[in-house]
């Protein structure tokens, strides 16, 4: 149960099936993780170049609108 757990290929509901658990929680007890596959997946993900996010669209207020909501220019 272990291995097949641990194994990403295989789906936890699947796991679930096989050890005919009721409850998916009574299954991710068996989820243990192992120290050096922690340490190599956190290393790969630090040695991805971070991912390029979409400059993010300027907001535009209209300055009539600012001195109406704001009482601007009073």
């Amino acid at each position: 149960a272990l291995r097949l757990a641990s194994d990403p290929a295989v789906p936890l509901i699947d796991v679930q099936a096989h050890l005919r658990h009721q409850h998916l929680s009574t299954t991710q007890g068996y989820l243990i993780a192992r120290p050096d596959d922690v340490i190599a997946r956190v290393q790969a993900h630090q040695a991805t170049p971070p991912r390029a996010t979409p400059a993010a669209a300027r907001w535009h207020y209209d300055q009539a609108d600012l001195d109406t909501l704001l009482g601007g220019g009073r």
